[in-house]
C-alpha cells in the first residue's frame, strides 16, 4: 500500500504498557508524508472483537487519535483504522467540520450497560476481496489528496 520507495514513511508506534491507551494493542502504525501524518491504523488481537469493553476501548483510542491529529493533518479527511485481526473499522472526519466524525459516538448510559461500539462497525474483512478493495480505495484516496501538496519544512 505504501511501498518503501514512495514518499510515505510507515512507523510503528508502541504505546506504553500499563495504561488504558495500550490495552491489548499489538501496535499502532502511522503513515506520514514528510513530517505530517496521513493515516493511522491500530492493531488489536483477534479475540478482543467479541468483548464490548475492548471494542469500547478501541473506539475511544481511535477517537482520541483523531483529536491528536487536529492541526497536524494535510489530508482534507482525517482517516484512521481500528483493526481486530483482519476486521477493520474505518473512522473518518472532515478537518473543517469537527462534528462529521464517523462512525457516530454512541453515548454510554448510566442505568444499564449498552454497546457503545457494536462489532458490526468492524465490517471490512481484509481477507475478503471486497474488504481489500475498500482498504486500497481509501489508500488511493489519501495518495490522490496528497499529490502536489507543498510540505512544510
Amino acid at each position: 500500500l505504501f511501498p518503501p520507495d514512495s514518499p510515505y514513511t510507515v512507523t510503528p508506534q508502541y504505546l506504553k504498557a500499563g495504561t488504558t491507551k495500550s490495552v491489548d494493542f499489538i501496535v499502532v502504525f502511522e503513515v506520514a508524508l514528510g513530517a505530517l501524518p496521513v493515516f493511522f491504523i491500530g492493531l488489536k488481537s483477534p479475540y478482543a472483537l467479541k468483548y464490548k469493553s475492548t471494542r469500547q476501548e478501541a473506539d475511544d483510542q481511535m477517537r482520541e487519535r483523531m483529536g491528536d491529529l487536529t492541526g497536524n493533518y494535510i489530508h482534507p479527511q482525517r482517516i484512521v483504522r481500528s483493526v481486530f485481526s483482519t476486521q477493520l473499522c474505518f473512522y473518518r472526519q472532515d478537518v473543517n467540520d469537527p462534528l462529521s466524525l464517523t462512525p457516530p459516538t454512541i453515548p454510554r448510559t448510566l442505568t444499564y450497560v449498552n454497546d457503545t461500539a457494536p462489532s458490526e462497525r468492524w465490517d471490512c474483512d481484509l481477507l475478503d476481496a471486497d474488504g481489500e478493495q475498500r482498504l486500497r480505495g481509501v489508500v488511493e484516496e489519501i495518495k490522490a489528496a496528497c499529490e502536489g501538496l507543498e510540505l512544510p519544512r
